[in-house]
């Protein structure tokens, strides 16, 4: 089975983790000491566990999110108590204040499913609910604009990210209407069944929006472009 390699952006250094290895990343790894109380001691940490070729992330937490964004811009969000197989390649794990780079190469890795995540994002299937969005988001550059440009918190490390409202979309992107953003989301609803909060995530947990949208979305006036 193939190592984890742990890389402390904050040290510059790095640890190789083993198939068999339980790794915490308490306050202690992280920062050295025991002194930044916005990170978690072991009972809390973010723990590493290999399983049958892959390997694991675990939320410890019993009330914060963590957020890992792999190397194609997915975002995965993993909420308190949960558990998501680590992405194949490199990719940026946000642990309160800090990042750590996690690096698995893995021929034979389950990855991208994950063991708490929707039913359709299993399916990929021509008439699978994914397959279908995809292909609209990818006809229509606007859409798949407005549709970033309202549920990009959920392309960040918030808690509880929420959508913005039809009206912050336009200040965003004013080169909509709000005719087209109602439409929008009445085309997603249609064809997922989701709506509002529940759709953030189904597009960020389908790696139907990512974070490589930042820089490739037509919108020019929007203060997101420029962070």
């Amino acid at each position: 089975m193939p190592d984890l390699i742990v890389i402390r952006h904050d040290h510059g250094d790095s640890v190789t983790l083993s198939e068999g290895t339980l790794f915490y990343l308490d306050r202690q790894f992280l920062t050295g000491g025991d002194e930044d109380t916005r990170l978690h001691r072991r009972k809390h940490a973010p723990m590493l566990l290999s399983l049958d070729g892959d390997w694991l992330l675990v939320n410890q937490s019993p009330s914060s999110s963590l957020t890992v964004e792999d190397e194609e811009g997915h975002f995965l969000r993993l909420e308190p108590q949960k558990v998501r197989l680590i992405p194949v390649g490199f990719s940026t794990l946000k642990i309160g204040p800090l990042g750590v780079g996690l690096e698995f190469m893995a021929e034979n890795s389950q990855v991208p499913l994950t063991l708490d995540g929707p039913p359709t994002s299993r399916l990929d299937g021509p008439d699978s609910p994914r397959e279908m969005v995809a292909e609209l988001l990818e006809k229509r550059p606007e859409l798949r604009t407005i549709m970033y440009v309202r549920y990009q918190a959920f392309l960040s490390d918030v808690d509880e990210p929420r959508s913005l409202t039809a009206g912050q979309v336009l200040d965003c992107f004013p080169d909509t209407t709000i005719h087209r953003v109602n439409e929008a989301q009445r085309k997603m609803k249609h064809i997922t069944g989701r709506d509002k909060e529940q759709l953030g995530t189904w597009l960020v947990d389908n790696g139907l929006l990512t974070t490589k949208l930042r820089g490739s979305t037509p919108h020019v006036s929007c203060c997101h472009r420029r962070g």
